[in-house]
C-alpha cells in the first residue's frame, strides 16, 4: 500500500488528531509548516527557515554557548551583507 493511502486513512480514522494531518501535507504536499507543527519547533526557528528572518538567527543564538557573543556573530553577518553589496555596487557600476 502507497504511504499517501495509510497517511489519508490514519488522517480519516483520527480527525481529531491534528498530528496525522500534518504528517499527511508534509509528505504529500511538501509543506515544510506541518513539518514544524508536528516537531514543536521553536517560532524563532521557523521564521528562520521559511521567512529566511536573518534577525531570528540572532535570537536563537542567545543564551546558547558559542564562540563569540551575539555581537561577534552580528558583525560577522553584516560584514559579509556589506562586502556582498559593495562587489556587486563595483561589478554594475563598471557596465
Amino acid at each position: 500500500m502507497e504511504t499517501y493511502k495509510i497517511l489519508d486513512r490514519f488522517e480519516l480514522m483520527y480527525p481529531t488528531n491534528e498530528n496525522f494531518s500534518d504528517l499527511r501535507r508534509a509528505y504529500i504536499d511538501r509543506d515544510m509548516y506541518s513539518i514544524f507543527k508536528i516537531s514543536n519547533a521553536d517560532e524563532e526557528l521557523r521564521k528562520a527557515v521559511l521567512e529566511k528572518n536573518i534577525h531570528s538567527i540572532f535570537r536563537l543564538a542567545e543564551g546558547t554557548k558559542i564562540v563569540g557573543t551575539v555581537d561577534d556573530l552580528k558583525k560577522q553577518c553584516w560584514n559579509k551583507i556589506f562586502t556582498v553589496y559593495l562587489d556587486c555596487y563595483l561589478l554594475v557600476s563598471k557596465i
